[in-house]
């Protein structure tokens, strides 16, 4: 005989479930949250929360746009020469061949002719095999 709280915990009488719960899909975290390169701001949602993004396109964001931080309005060719070689050794991290997360398919430097400059690096994820272009400005 059991009374109050003497049985197994549980839904059953054996404190398993009835029946089997439903499967569910695994909900897609992702530690990483997307940021507008031109305000310098989180993206949100239209929910009010952060829109994610995956975690080496942030890694590449950043360690670009640390290497750009200090740009020229104008570029020649030697500085745009110079903007390319900080952004590739920025990247380093993530092209080294002992632990490659992206495979580097291009690094290029606009500027809009008035006094700005857009560098821009288009790289594939060799986690997910997806191609994408960040552009810190």
């Amino acid at each position: 005989m059991s009374g109050f709280g003497t049985g197994p915990f549980g839904l059953g009488p054996t404190g398993l479930p009835e029946a089997d719960l439903p499967a569910e899909d695994p909900a897609r975290i992702s530690s990483s949250r997307s940021i507008d390169g031109t305000t310098k701001k989180f993206v949100q949602t239209t929910n009010g929360g952060y829109a994610g993004m995956p975690d080496t396109m942030q890694r590449v964001l950043l360690l670009v746009s640390f290497a750009v931080k200090k740009l020229p309005a104008f570029v020649d060719d030697e500085s745009r020469a110079q903007v390319v070689a900080d952004i590739t050794t920025a990247l380093a991290p993530l092209t080294n061949p002992k632990n490659q997360t992206i495979d580097l398919l291009d690094v290029s430097v606009d500027e809009d002719g008035k006094s700005t400059t857009f560098p821009r690096v288009r790289y594939r994820d060799l986690v997910s095999g997806v191609e994408h272009t960040v552009q810190p400005r």
